[in-house]
């Protein structure tokens, strides 16, 4: 699904009306984390095994001064799962899983912790992701320090879903919340196809993020 014009301006509107109150988190205990491999006792050696191409975060890099705030979307088709079960299965699935890229080539994925620092479900709730002691993850190489970069995902594949207006909603709320606590510059607020070679958040989100950084000024 695409927007159209008379849907952008519609959520432009409720971006417009939105308030830039706290939002509720739900923290890291209250979805069962579990504890994040800070550091692997026998690490993961980085190699090529054929087709495959192991990824792995040994160590989990500290969080620096923070300067940006970087949304993502997940990719893949949204979830309908409450979101303690999709945070606690997708921290299980980051500790190791497999990215079959139906060409021949596999990916395996050894990570420490879910990548991003919050998740934005459909339904507008935030879930706390990886602590903000750590630096997020990235399979693509930012333009700046990624430990300076506090990272944000909304639930979707954003090429052919629209985001919901209650994610747009907390979106907003969570960026004024964060900007002000880390004061970020308003400039330093955007998305992950402003500092890495990538799709990502997808159009149809991409489109959508000039009002909502316009409604936090």
């Amino acid at each position: 699904m695409k927007l159209t014009m008379t849907s952008t301006f519609l959520l432009v509107a409720i971006f417009a009306s939105t308030s830039a109150s706290a939002v509720e988190i739900i923290s890291r205990a209250e979805w069962g984390a579990q504890n994040a491999i800070s550091k692997r006792a026998d690490p993961i050696e980085i190699v090529p095994t054929g087709n495959n191409r192991v990824a792995a975060e040994n160590i989990m890099t500290p969080l620096g001064d923070v300067k940006y705030l970087t949304v993502h979307h997940s990719g893949t088709p949204s979830k309908t799962k409450p979101i303690s079960k999709h945070m606690s299965d997708f921290q299980k699935l980051m500790f190791s899983y497999n990215i079959d890229y139906n060409n021949g080539v596999k990916k395996d994925i050894y990570l420490g912790d879910v990548p991003y620092h919050f998740l934005i479900n459909r339904k507008g709730e935030v879930a706390e992701g990886r602590e903000l002691l750590y630096a997020a993850y990235s399979n693509t190489v930012y333009k700046t320090p990624i430990e300076e970069h506090v990272t944000v995902v909304l639930d979707g594949n954003f090429d052919v879903e629209v985001p919901s207006k209650e994610q747009i909603s907390s979106l907003t709320s969570l960026l004024a919340d964060l900007s002000e606590k880390f004061n970020v510059q308003i400039s330093n607020i955007g998305v992950h196809n402003d500092v890495a070679q990538t799709s990502c958040p997808g159009e149809n989100l991409e489109k959508l993020m000039p009002a909502v950084i316009r409604s936090l000024k």
